[in-house]
């Protein structure tokens, strides 16, 4: 049976299969060439991008040690000045790389979003504030032996200072979400913490304390960047944009009143007199001046005239009374 003519490929057909397969036809892409423009990827390695700026996590942590002072001052009766310092992203392994116990570690969750974060409380803070509380000076402890666990008594303050911490945490973040802090576990040695992989990720956030004796004492957040990307959005929008627009009113008015309260020199100009120079030189005393009295005398503020008035007296006292205000244009 013969096959059909239909079956078989023509000669154009077999040309170019040939064509394909030799040299001639084949292209070599060089991966090496500039030209290719192809950057590697690693596939296995972690998303670092955070979605926003690290400004909003330093607005917030602005707005917290702004709540944070006031709550040790009204809780506490202890005023160290708070400042908080720029944000770090770093691997879970160089987070406590630099701290020493007994520290007060605490793990907690921050509902709604997922993951653990870490809060870590340098013993100076806690010490401080135990002395302030029971009206010492406020003294800082100095060195412990890493092996010293907190007393009861100690403990107390350090679950006032939690709780001083997580409300003003929640304060800060009111603007963006509805947050709420729930601890999970204590220890005093970084060692024992564990709530991530080495390489995971994290954000640091610092919060420095300068004690009353000069000393230098912090405050450590450590959360997974994981924490905040599903609220990267907001974080992009509210917290940029409570700022611009004075949310803080408390805040605002502190200024408000501080400008207010700025003392300003008055003066009141009557009149006016044109005398040569050698004239001023011969003046002694008693000798009298003549000058033209204005109809209206100019009120100063500073270097600046703001109002006309009449001159007077009032209760024995001399005083002037406004007319009305000063025009560039007089």
């Amino acid at each position: 049976m013969e096959k059909s003519d239909e079956s078989q490929l023509t000669q154009e057909e077999i040309d170019a299969i040939a064509e394909e397969f030799s040299d001639k036809g084949t292209s070599i892409i060089n991966p090496s060439s500039s030209a290719a423009q192809i950057r590697s990827h690693d596939l296995t390695a972690q998303d670092s991008s955070l979605g926003f700026s690290n400004n909003s996590i330093d607005l917030l942590n602005e707005r917290f040690a702004r709540q944070l002072r006031m709550g040790l001052n009204d809780v506490l009766r202890t005023h160290p000045r708070v400042t908080p310092e720029p944000v770090q992203l770093l691997p879970f392994s160089e987070t406590m790389v630099d701290m020493k116990p007994p520290l007060s570690i605490h793990t907690f969750r921050m509902e709604p979003l997922r993951g653990m974060s870490i809060l870590v409380v340098d013993p100076n803070v806690v010490f401080t504030s135990l002395d302030d509380f029971f009206g010492g000076v406020g003294e800082p402890i100095g060195n412990l032996t890493p092996t010293r666990i907190f007393t009861p008594t100690e403990d107390s303050i350090i679950e006032l200072l939690l709780n001083i911490v997580f409300g003003s945490l929640k304060e800060a973040w009111a603007p963006v979400l509805p947050v709420n802090f729930h601890k999970s576990a204590s220890e005093i040695n970084p060692q024992f913490i564990q709530i991530a992989d080495e390489d995971d990720l994290m954000l640091k956030s610092t919060i420095k304390f300068l004690l009353k004796d000069g000393t230098e004492a912090a405050l450590y957040l450590i959360q997974p960047i994981s924490l905040f990307k599903p609220v990267r959005d907001l974080l992009r929008t509210r917290v940029q944009g409570s700022e611009d627009t004075g949310s803080d009113t408390r805040w605002r008015d502190q200024i408000k009143d501080a400008v207010l309260d700025v003392p300003v020199e008055l003066r009141v100009k009557m009149g006016s007199a044109s005398i040569r120079y050698r004239d001023i030189r011969n003046l002694e005393t008693d000798q009298i001046i003549l000058f033209d009295m204005e109809d209206e005398c100019t009120i100063y503020v500073e270097e600046n005239p703001f109002f006309y008035g009449t001159l007077g007296k009032k209760d024995n006292q001399s005083a002037i009374k406004i007319t009305k205000h000063y025009a560039v244009d007089d």
